[in-house]
């Protein structure tokens, strides 16, 4: 798991206590240098800073530790990974305010302005992660008493109190109930990944699709409730987004696995989209939150789920499903049939050309969704710019059509993505994609500059992201 090390309660909050009093004895000034065999004590006498030999070791580090305490308990290094091999260690402060220890040769060799872990966790500490600052507080042991630098155990101030809570106690996908006797289990639309590991109740390979994903458009989301979220090492947040915008931005996204809203206040906004296996779930009776996870299409179809065994699953036995998706296929193919002749009987359309007339009088009008400032592109400029959509100019093949790339007479370089004529996306569907992802305000995502309806051609056009995919982006750094 990718984490931002945590520097002692931050370190400005411990320089905040050692500068708590007006005495010279616990201030660190600007220019005024603190060298090895100084100290300065906090403002209660509580902590100390200074320079240190921990155990029998010669080398000298930066820390600070109970003043009062013995034997000493050093709660705090600055320059755990890189000791000073003698006395020449000097701290300055500059007029930045930033800290900074040098050696003698005048290397800075480690400053308030790079992270330092901590092995120590003290009163006021919050552990965890902070969805705003995108940090992750945790704890690093020293590689013995006589090194601080970090060890192998890092701890993330976790106390399991049943089996549970365990990370990742039933592997990916994989759902985690006390109340049964099998505690692992699989969601509706999965099954185990390696059925023979289940008597031996090894869960670490977890479960696996039973219908695999394909973007389709008619893929969906299930919604599962009472659980504790996933883990988010692969997810991305977003405080202003609403759970309707949420789920544009996870269907609109191929990659996209699952979404929730994080906040437990009711009506607060929030955006947590997962990207990738879902790991360490488990059901929570009381106080459990609710996860939207994409399935394919074939899944739902029969959309009621009951937790069983803790596992989501069908209350309809597998002959009634059948039987279901047999009637429902059937009436939907008398449906299509009955359309088509319907429209084979006229030369024109004049019910579509209407609502396309309505909805770009009502685009362009200042009464409807004035907050929503978008440009109505020109079928001929879009058709300019993308050499009269040329196959030579597709990027790729989205759920509802292709995406072609262009570039206007302005030289401003498009990405244009055309909605299929085969595409079930009707006027209204298009029209809330438009408003929505227009709404959508985040790095990870690309702009829309405009739309385009014309005729049957219905069009997004969006900023052009150059030399790789937005995958990349999302995917080949880390965002946590």
């Amino acid at each position: 798991m990718n984490k931002t090390t945590i520097s002692l309660l931050s370190i400005t909050f411990f320089f905040l206590m050692l500068t708590s009093s007006n005495s010279s004895s616990n201030i660190i000034a600007v220019n005024k240098n603190l060298s090895d065999g100084e100290t300065i004590i906090s403002g209660d006498a509580t902590f100390e800073l200074g320079f240190f030999s921990p155990g029998s070791s010669r080398n000298r580090y930066l820390g600070i530790w109970y003043k009062s305490t013995t034997p000493c308990v050093v709660v705090w290094v600055a320059n755990r990974e890189t000791p000073l091999i003698d006395t020449s260690g000097i701290v300055k402060l500059d007029s930045q305010g930033t800290l900074s220890l040098v050696n003698g040769s005048g290397i800075t060799i480690w400053s308030s302005n790079s992270s330092t872990t901590g092995d120590t966790y003290l009163p006021g500490m919050k552990m965890g992660k902070n969805f705003k600052t995108r940090r992750e507080m945790y704890l690093t042991s020293w590689r013995s008493a006589d090194d601080p630098s970090p060890g192998k155990w890092t701890q993330d101030l976790y106390f399991p109190s049943d089996k549970c809570d365990g990370y990742g106690v039933c592997g990916p996908y994989g759902i985690c109930s006390t109340d049964t006797y099998n505690i692992c289990g699989c969601f509706k639309g999965f099954e185990p990944k390696n059925p023979q590991e289940m008597p031996q109740d090894n869960w670490s390979s977890g479960c696996r699709r039973t219908r695999s994903l394909d973007c389709s458009a008619e893929e969906g989301f299930q919604k599962f409730s009472s659980l504790k979220l996933p883990d988010t090492q692969n997810a991305m947040y977003d405080s202003h987004m609403s759970l309707r915008e949420c789920e544009v931005a996870c269907k609109s996204n191929c990659s996209c696995t699952a979404y929730a809203n994080p906040n437990m206040t009711e009506g607060a906004a929030g955006c947590l989209l997962w990207f990738g296996d879902l790991i360490d779930l488990r059901v929570y009776s009381q106080n459990g939150q609710d996860l939207y996870v994409r399935l394919a299409a074939s899944e739902l179809l029969v959309n009621s789920s009951t937790p069983v065994n803790g596992r989501f699953r069908s209350r309809f036995p597998r002959k009634k499903r059948v039987i279901v998706i047999i009637t429902i296929s059937t009436a939907a193919g008398l449906a299509v049939i009955l359309v088509l002749c319907t429209l084979s009987k006229r030369k024109r359309r004049p019910d579509v050309e209407r609502e396309v007339k309505v909805l770009e009088t009502e685009h362009n009008s200042s009464n409807k969704k004035g907050n929503i400032e978008l440009t109505v592109f020109r079928l001929s400029t879009i058709s300019r710019a993308t050499n009269k959509f040329s196959i030579e100019n597709i990027l790729g093949q989205g759920g509802f059509g292709p995406v072609y790339k262009g570039v206007l007479e302005e030289g401003q370089e498009i990405a244009v993505k055309r909605l299929s004529k085969s595409s079930k996306q009707g006027l209204d569907e298009f029209e809330n994609e438009v408003i929505c992802i227009a709404k959508l305000q985040h790095r990870n995502l690309v702009k829309l500059l405009g739309y385009c309806i014309k005729g049957e051609e219905t069009l997004l056009v969006y900023e052009y992201m150059p030399n790789k995919s937005l995958d990349w982006f999302i995917f080949g750094c880390v965002l946590f």
